[in-house]
């Protein structure tokens, strides 16, 4: 009964529909199973609340990660073929067997020299934000003289879902004034993430997860439906590598326009097993998990207090209309725990329960993204914000009396406080910053300088 009322405190909490087993998600999705992978569920989204009487929205602060990618390395092409070939070398497929080598090659040539570039759905997910963007805070994107800035990682599926998503909002309104960036010198703040000195605080988090990856993964019968010979599957084939390579494969193919899928390979369970592991993988090394400490999240303290900072310039100097970043889910996962979004950051003691309480899919698909958006009273200048998280309303870790809006200054103090107490608590993990950085302040000018002779 504790686990179902927890289960209904955390849908409560997210504004979504969780099922009390994610075994159940899984039969009903098996393409969640995909987790980092999962591709961006933008298909039924929630209407959003209406704006309260009196406010009227006005700026944007976003980080999004990149649209859909191709796997990003060439081994995760080749490992699974190549394992399929030794074993046809040695006659020992099944007829099952050499159909699954025969497309797991096809999908190896299509991806050749592709590895980690944007898909065309990855392109359209970001298209498809850009224009939600437009039509849920037109106030914000409307008009003459609005101004939107947006950097991205200097990675090419970062800045062509940069591009992909500022085109839209130029579409919506030609005449506002978008500056698009992607340069080396913001990847310290939009793709570093934890120092290493964190890092280090999850050595013994990463054995733990990398045992119960080992503990939970059933391959036998899986192998078994491959290998035509049973005592040669048992000797010669390294069952764990194979399930989870092909697993990898048939997970990414949903970023792509193709009717071909490997996941009929595949049960419920053994899809639900090998996503569990890889689920709690996620929660040890990024959320803030008892298993690391809770220390994770703060490899993103700077990201973080420069949102707040780029908040504060825009509501004091009315500009600019949003700022937007782009960059990777290893950077967004950390920054979304930092900021207590919805059920990101809850404290789970035991691995086996991790995927009941907190869903890798349900936070960082391919082209997740936070929005926080924030409105005006124009009477009394108070100022409100509300965060989306996939374009969900989701809960911020203060009290309100206008849920599903927050005062700034109260999130605001929040986040300034849980930062500083860390800060002083762990001088030696505080990430490092640019000597001549201050928050709100990236740009770097150029100085005049005479020089006499």
């Amino acid at each position: 009964m504790r686990k179902k009322s927890l289960l209904l405190a955390f849908a409560l909490a997210w504004g979504l529909t969780l099922t009390a087993d994610s075994l159940d998600d899984v039969k009903a999705n098996p393409c969640i199973t995909a987790s980092n992978h999962y591709a961006y569920p933008d298909k039924d989204l929630p209407e959003l609340t209406p704006t309260p009487e009196g406010y009227e929205p006005f700026y944007m602060s976003h980080y999004g990660r990149h649209g859909s990618r191709w796997l990003c390395g060439k081994n995760e092409y080749d490992l699974p073929v190549a394992a399929l070939e030794g074993i046809d070398r040695a006659g020992k497929l099944t007829q099952l067997g050499k159909e699954t080598l025969d497309n797991l090659k096809r999908i190896q040539n299509h991806a050749y020299e592709r590895w980690g570039e944007l898909t065309e759905i990855g392109a359209e997910q970001h298209q498809g934000i850009g224009r939600r963007m437009a039509r849920n805070f037109p106030e914000i994107f409307s008009g003459q003289g609005k101004h939107v800035n947006a950097i991205s990682s200097v990675v090419n599926r970062c800045v062509l879902s940069m591009t992909n998503e500022t085109q839209e909002l130029k579409a919506f309104n030609p005449a506002l004034d978008i500056t698009t960036d992607a340069s080396q010198s913001y990847m310290w703040l939009l793709a570093r993430g934890a120092t290493h000195g964190l890092r280090k605080h999850a050595k013994e988090a990463v054995k733990m997860s990398e045992d119960f990856r080992r503990q939970r993964t059933r391959s036998e019968r899986f192998v078994n439906s491959l290998v035509s010979d049973k005592e040669y599957a048992r000797d010669s084939v390294d069952g764990f590598a194979l399930i989870r390579a092909i697993f990898h494969v048939a997970g990414i193919l949903q970023n792509h326009h193709t009717d071909m899928s490997l996941y009929g390979l595949f049960t419920p369970e053994e899809l639900h097993a090998i996503w569990e592991t890889e689920n709690a993988s996620h929660y040890v090394d990024y959320s803030a998990a008892p298993q690391s400490e809770g220390l994770m999240p703060f490899g993103e303290t700077h990201l973080l207090r420069e949102i707040i900072a780029q908040a504060d310039s825009a509501i004091t100097c009315g500009a600019p209309a949003a700022n937007l970043r782009f960059g990777h889910e290893v950077f967004f996962l950390p920054l979304a725990c930092l900021m207590e979004l919805g059920n990101t950051a809850p404290r789970i003691e035991h691995m086996e329960d991790i995927s009941e309480h907190w869903r890798s899919y349900e936070i960082f698909p391919m082209a997740c993204n936070i929005q926080l958006i924030f409105y005006r009273n124009h009477q009394d200048n108070d100022i409100l914000v509300k965060a989306l998280l996939n374009e969900h309303e989701v809960t911020m870790p203060v009290t309100t009396d206008k849920a599903p809006y927050y005062h700034w200054d109260d999130v605001k103090r929040y986040y300034t406080e849980k930062l500083n107490r860390f800060s002083s608590a762990h001088p030696d993990l505080m990430p490092t910053v640019p000597a001549d950085y201050s928050p709100g302040k990236l740009k770097k000018k150029l100085v005049n300088v005479t020089i006499k002779m």
